[in-house]
């Protein structure tokens, strides 16, 4: 196998130059669901970015990730950071138009003054997860555990100085919640930079998930650290209709004999119906989709990174798995793909999106609700229950 190739645009920092391809997977592959079909063939590429406000600009990518020129490229290693910072569409984006507005979009990814901040807490312990399982030898520079030890915090109530005389209850208060102020000063600042704090509770949980995970007969060898190469890809491409760039982050891709797999990590309260209704609410058809269409739009990159030959990968089908993972003990895991309807659905709600952020985005202007009175709908059970209410007696 030869030397992987990589795409790396003028430009980008040092640290993301290729890495050890990794290996193919051998023994038994993971039943293999209906592979996801091809999506639309792709049309010529521009050699300069298409007309729009805010994505697909040079201001909108300061490291010159999106390839103009090949269509196509995968980056190992990027920092998340460098990932968030371009300005493409992606799934979540594209989830915005489908549940909310266009307005919301522009204003959780694109307005001017948006900061990145630390893991909110429904989004912890998930990103927490994905650093455990897919690239733990960064868990610990992330993410720092809280020591037994520490005593809690003082309030700032607890820090004013009191007028009581020194020996009394009160003033003996404010000494403890100095000496705690005082043992959590000392601790924060043997934090490294950019790491985020976090509760042994947490952390416990975490590392219960993964190994949840690791310990599975099937998928448990698929995260082996030697497939590690492949994990965390990040995806820019071209859309081949609109030509926009379009990125993905894929948390696990293998390659087998006879197909290329794909593992999206999913915590969950409960791996059977629970999940199946959470996955209609927070539209995993798109996401799913998007991310199986990335990487066929991405495979001659993927050929580049493993060292293969072009079209060494044109025919292998592309197969999709969320790897749902119980929160509660004992964290059974369950596997689950998209079946053939809902795969074409999510491309129609794909389309759907990027057709009315393209528009939103030439015009500058992202819409959220009518600027005119619309009629107030009530679902059909209220109906049902207020007809109920003029009949009981």
């Amino acid at each position: 196998m030869t030397s992987p190739v990589i795409e790396v645009q003028q430009g980008l920092l040092a640290s993301f130059a290729p890495v050890a391809a990794a290996p193919q997977p051998v023994g038994e592959a993971p039943a293999a669901a209906a592979p996801v079909s091809a999506p639309a063939p792709a049309a010529e590429a521009p050699t300069e970015p298409p007309r729009g406000r805010l994505m697909g600009t040079p201001e909108g990518d300061p490291l010159g990730l999106v390839p103009w020129e090949s269509r196509q490229a995968i980056y190992l290693d990027l920092p998340r950071e460098a990932y968030d910072g371009l300005k493409a569409y992606n799934a979540s984006f594209l989830k915005y138009p489908i549940t909310r507005t266009l307005g919301h979009a522009w204003h959780e990814f694109l307005r001017p003054d948006r900061i990145q901040e630390p893991d909110q807490a429904h989004f912890l312990h998930g990103n927490m997860l994905h650093t455990q399982l897919l690239e733990p030898e960064r868990y610990g520079k992330r993410y720092v555990v809280e020591p037994a030890d520490l005593p809690k915090p003082p309030t700032a109530k607890q820090l004013e100085e009191p007028t009581a005389k020194p020996g009394t209850k009160t003033h003996d208060a404010w000494l403890d919640a100095k000496a705690r102020e005082a043992a959590w000063l000392e601790f924060e600042a043997s934090v490294p930079a950019g790491a985020q704090l976090v509760s042994a509770k947490d952390h416990d949980q975490v590392q219960a998930w993964a190994a949840a995970v690791l310990r599975h007969r099937k998928l448990g060898p698929l995260f082996a650290p030697e497939y590690r190469a492949l994990n965390e890809l990040t995806l820019v491409w071209l859309d081949p209709i609109t030509k926009v760039p379009c990125k993905a982050r894929l948390d696990a891709v293998r390659v087998f004999d006879d197909h290329i797999w794909i593992g999206d990590l999913k915590t969950c309260r409960e791996a059977g119906d629970a999940f199946h209704r959470d996955a209609s609410k927070f539209l995993y058809i798109l996401s799913g989709t998007y991310y199986a269409d990335a990487l066929f739009h991405c495979k001659r990159a993927l050929e580049d990174v493993l060292g293969l030959q072009q079209g060494a990968l044109i025919a292998k089908p592309i197969v999709l798995e969320f790897i749902a993972i119980e929160k509660t003990a004992p964290h059974f895991v369950q596997r689950i793909h998209l079946t053939n309807d809902q795969v074409e659905m999510g491309r129609r709600l794909i389309r759907h999106a990027l057709d009315q952020s393209i528009a939103a985005d030439e015009a500058g202007y992202w819409p959220a609700y009518s600027e005119d009175p619309v009629p107030l709908e009530l679902p059909a059970y209220a109906w049902t229950w207020m007809e109920s209410r003029l009949e009981a007696r």
